[in-house]
């Protein structure tokens, strides 16, 4: 009894993150929330300062690879109890109403698990992508406007061989 609480655990935590990005998107999609607002917000030190965390990217992507790890599960699990759905319907033996109604209780739940962790990586993917565009219309409004959004980019120093390259380059035309 105890794993199968831990189980519903671990999908009710799943459920709780699908819950959490469906409800970031939305906020992102209120009309009266300017994209101006939205890249100034993650443009902020504090998103900044979480992003460049050290561990925050890791965490992401230890996190996206547990929920592949949870869609593989799923899709074991529908795998095997349809497999034993088959062999039931199949069996010369008749079985009783207690096991029809566990295999198809356990076969609900292995295709409840693996729609919830299916919208959870679509709804990820979603965010990143309509952050993005987001934090673009921004700065294309503030461009079609005359003025500039200020972001902050650290600049990379090129090489030594690079300038070389590039001024013999130039040199030359």
């Amino acid at each position: 009894m105890v794993q199968w609480s831990m189980v519903n655990l671990q999908w009710s935590a799943l459920s709780a993150i699908l819950l959490m990005e469906i409800a970031f998107v939305v906020v992102l999609l209120f009309p009266w929330i300017s994209p101006k607002f939205w890249h100034a917000f993650f443009h902020s030190k504090m998103v900044q300062k979480l992003l460049h965390w050290k561990y925050t990217q890791a965490g992401l992507r230890i996190g996206a690879g547990g929920l592949v790890l949870f869609l593989c599960d799923a899709i074991r699990s529908i795998y095997v109890y349809g497999q034993t759905m088959e062999e039931k319907a199949t069996s010369p033996i008749m079985s009783t109403a207690d096991k029809d109604a566990l295999i198809n209780m356990r076969m609900y739940q292995a295709e409840r698990n693996f729609l919830i962790v299916g919208f959870a990586l679509f709804f990820g993917f979603l965010l990143r992508r309509l952050i993005g565009l987001i934090c673009l219309e921004a700065e294309l409004m503030a461009e079609a406007d005359g003025t500039t959004l200020v972001v902050e980019k650290p600049k990379r120093e090129q090489p030594p061989f690079a300038k070389k390259a590039l001024e013999k380059l130039t040199k030359d035309e």
